[in-house]
């Protein structure tokens, strides 16, 4: 009996060990002879669990044509790619922090309208750059942050089967996140996108707009006093002719009524481009106006023809509205409006001041291009009032 159990023994024990699976290889680390070991490794599996874009400009996402395109930047990291972009620098910086890219395709010829606007609730960052790769140091093509609300919208006139870099990152400093990036080419303009053949209007009311799909026209852009929140620009603009019906002062207004980033100009003369320096009046962001909405205040005359300009706050989005034409007092100026008329103080002390009231204060020429005022995108010292 004891040699017939101690056979079954020898025998389970064979046959445990011829079924046993083998064994994984023994891995030892390197002896470490003297100072630092060198070596590589990769966390591009971890870094690709983000759902939608790249955190690498070298393996961006492929998209291409129209639509919407889901991105995650919330894990990403800030590259070292497409940071130093002067296009970039607003509001203190030209950093695009936790950025994901996309390689995106152009299906047809033409402006494509590329942005975040209502599609995500990030502070988002975004710019376009040409090619397939990471980008060179100064190609940026268009750069925006903050073009509707904290979001961004941006126009490129792309080639059909040409690829361009997309960079979607966030305001330095804030968080990451999800949602869509939306792109698509506009309509073909309206008639009104040239200054050569505005749409006639008359007499006082509300007149309708659509600069949704309109361009950046060459007139109108260099006017001083339109130089406000770093640039004279008026983008995406339309054009009317309006004859007045009235003598005295015409306040055209977009304040309150109209739901994008509007910017307003007015200029004399017979249904024709302006010459430059001949504006009248611009606006963008209207004291007491919500949504950075406009208006602006000029003399007119019965039976005078005054072209226009409706565009927007430069590399914002165009959109459907209306502005409203009606007769208005003058606008009061403020004493201290001009550096020339600068109010006497002395000594230590606080001094009050008000930029509203009496009579609201405009930007003026003087002290406005200061290297040293230079901060957050722009030397401009907006709405001044002096005192000596």
């Amino acid at each position: 009996m004891r040699a017939t159990l101690l056979a079954a023994c020898l025998l389970v024990s064979a046959s445990a060990t011829a079924q046993q699976p083998a064994q994984k290889p023994t891995f030892k680390k390197p002896a470490v002879t003297s100072g630092l070991q060198t070596g590589t490794f990769n966390v591009r599996g971890a870094m690709n669990a983000v759902v939608g874009g790249s955190d690498d400009c070298s393996v961006p996402d492929a998209i291409a044509g129209e639509g919407s395109t889901p991105f995650d930047n919330g894990i990403a990291t800030t590259g070292a790619d497409g940071q130093t972009e002067y296009l970039c620098y607003q509001f203190g910086s030209s950093a695009v922090d936790n950025d994901v890219w996309f390689a995106w395709t152009a299906a047809a010829t033409g402006p494509h309208t590329i942005g975040t606007c209502g599609g995500t609730s990030v502070d988002t960052k975004l710019a376009v750059y040409p090619g397939s790769a990471c980008p060179t140091p100064g190609s940026v093509i268009v750069c925006q942050d903050d073009s509707c609300g904290l979001q961004q919208s941006v126009s490129v006139n792309a080639t059909a089967g040409t690829t361009y870099m997309i960079q979607v990152g966030c305001f330095p400093g804030a968080a990451g996140g999800t949602g869509s990036l939306d792109i698509s080419q506009p309509a073909p303009p309206s008639g009104n996108d040239d200054c050569s053949a505005p749409d006639a209007i008359a007499g006082q009311g509300v007149f309708s707009y659509d600069s949704s799909a309109a361009t950046t026209g060459a007139e109108g852009q260099t006017e001083y006093i339109c130089y406000d929140f770093g640039s004279s620009a008026v983008d995406s603009d339309i054009w009317f002719s309006w004859t007045s019906d009235f003598t005295g002062n015409a306040l055209v207004s977009t304040c309150n009524i109209a739901s994008h980033d509007t910017k307003l100009a007015a200029y004399p003369g017979t249904p024709q481009c302006p010459t430059a320096g001949s504006s009248l009046a611009c606006n963008d962001d209207a004291i007491g106006c919500a949504g950075y909405t406009s208006e602006i205040n000029f003399a007119v005359s019965t039976g005078s023809v005054y072209m226009l300009q409706v565009g927007c706050f430069p590399g914002s989005a165009g959109g459907i509205g209306s502005f409203d034409i009606s007769s208005a007092v003058p606008p009061q100026a403020h004493p201290q409006d001009e550096c020339a008329g600068a109010l006497a103080i002395a000594g230590t002390g606080t001094f009050p001041w008000d930029t509203a009231a009496p009579g609201a204060a405009t930007t003026g020429a003087d002290g406005q291009n200061e290297a040293l005022c230079y901060a957050f995108g722009s030397s401009a010292v907006n709405n001044d009032i002096w005192f000596a």
